[in-house]
């Protein structure tokens, strides 16, 4: 009986893991290598604040990109390989916050079409 009792925990628990909505985190990485491990947790501090019951996720965490990654990136074959996690992540997703300098970058700018044709909301982060 303990057992089935833990095993209807164990699901509700998924369930409500699996329900709670997740915001894509599209930031320009390009030319902004300096800044992007510091605009990203911006772009975090700023979606806690405005949604703090969603889950977040951007391009650094995904993708697990470290300083020797950043400094490679590109090249057109890494560029590839990141774009295509990239766009996996805003299909998951519920929505896709547009982080300031979007205009700017071709990934972003690839990330929010696709957010647009499946449908997810987009969002607008303002420069602070």
């Amino acid at each position: 009986m303990y057992l089935n009792l833990e095993i209807i925990s164990t699901q509700k628990f998924m369930m409500k893991i699996m329900n709670k909505k997740k915001i894509y985190i599209s930031l320009p990485i390009a030319f902004h290598e300096d800044t992007v491990y510091k605009r990203n947790e911006c772009a975090k501090t700023y979606l806690q604040m405005k949604f703090p019951k969603y889950d977040y996720v951007s391009p650094i965490d995904t993708n697990h990109i470290d300083d020797e990654a950043l400094g490679n990136h590109l090249a057109i074959e890494r560029t590839a390989f990141y774009m295509g996690r990239d766009i996996e992540q805003v299909i998951l997703c519920d929505a896709i916050l547009m982080c300031p300098g979007w205009e700017n970058s071709k990934g972003c700018k690839v990330e929010k079409f696709t957010a647009e044709t499946y449908g997810k909301e987009v969002l607008y982060m303002k420069e602070a």
